[in-house]
């Protein structure tokens, strides 16, 4: 029977949920097998046979039932929850700073392959308003596929960042659920952030 929600009590099944969440995401609504798993996400079936062992052996996978056939039976898995809640001490933040670094150089990289300009910084202009100085080195932009903003500053009031943060991740989750497992959809690189800035003394 598969739960709403399981707390998390193991490091190691912290880790895997952290490291590849996305392996078990075609078991969580229904029961489905390696094989289909595999297809649904486009993904070689060894690499995904591994991860499912991994999780099962870590109680995030249950099999539900085996169809029987000529040698080993196919078995099907369900998530043993459709939600896992982490506890924060189970994190390793150092370990998970270091991969986030090692995917925004990834993401980058990305960009510079698609467009490579957009990287680049253009002609220098500096703004000044009651909250400062503001550098804007060129202009942002797109072309095809890629979007990449420099200048990632942003006045807003308290009152509103709430509401800003809750747009952007309800526009990114909106899209996430429209095609995550769809067969023909392309794989995209996302960078998302939003943290306040620290207040300069005098």
């Amino acid at each position: 029977m598969q739960s709403e929600e399981m707390t998390l009590d193991s490091a190691e099944a912290a880790r895997l949920l952290t490291d590849a969440a996305q392996y078990l995401a075609p078991f969580a609504a229904h029961p489905e097998t390696v094989s289909g798993a595999a297809r649904r996400l486009g993904l070689p079936l060894g690499r995904v046979h591994y991860w499912v062992h991994k999780a099962e052996g870590l109680g995030l996978l249950r099999v539900t039932h085996q169809q029987q056939r000529a040698g080993r039976p196919i078995r099907f898995y369900l998530t043993a929850a459709r939600a896992f809640f982490v506890p924060a001490y189970l994190l390793d933040i150092e370990r998970r700073v270091t991969q986030e670094l090692a995917a925004y150089r990834k993401y980058l990289a990305a960009v510079e392959r698609v467009q490579p300009d957009l990287l680049g910084y253009g002609p220098l202009t500096v703004r000044f308003d009651g909250q400062g100085a503001s550098l804007d080195f060129g202009e942002q932009g797109w072309s095809g596929e890629a979007l990449h903003i420099r200048a990632g500053s942003l006045y807003l009031p308290p009152a509103e960042v709430r509401m800003f943060r809750e747009e952007l991740s309800a526009l990114f989750a909106r899209y996430y659920a429209k095609h995550s497992e769809s067969l023909e959809a392309k794989r995209y690189l996302v960078h998302l952030g939003v943290v306040a800035e620290e207040e300069r003394e005098g």
